[in-house]
C-alpha cells in the first residue's frame, strides 16, 4: 500500500513543503521526519538549494520537497 502525505516545516525561517509519496507514514518511523529536516536543511544551507527529490527504499518511495516562503 502506498500513502501520499504532504508535510510542512520550518528550516532557517523558511517553509518547506515536502510531498512523501511511500509505504510508511513519516510520523510512523522512529527518526524519519528529524532525518528529512536534517537532510533538507543541508540541502538549504550548505548547497544554497531551493528544492530537491530524494528517492529511498530502492526508489520504492520518494519525497519531492520545496521552499515556499
Amino acid at each position: 500500500m502506498t500513502i501520499n502525505e504532504t508535510l510542512t516545516f520550518t528550516i532557517d525561517k523558511k517553509k518547506v513543503k515536502a510531498i512523501h509519496k511511500g509505504t510508511k507514514a513519516f510520523k510512523d518511523q522512529a527518526k524519519g521526519l528529524d532525518d528529512l529536516k536534517a537532510f533538507v536543511r543541508d540541502e538549504i544551507v550548505f548547497q544554497s538549494k531551493s528544492s530537491g527529490f530524494i528517492p529511498y527504499n530502492n526508489f520504492e518511495s520518494s519525497v519531492d520537497w520545496s521552499v515556499v516562503k
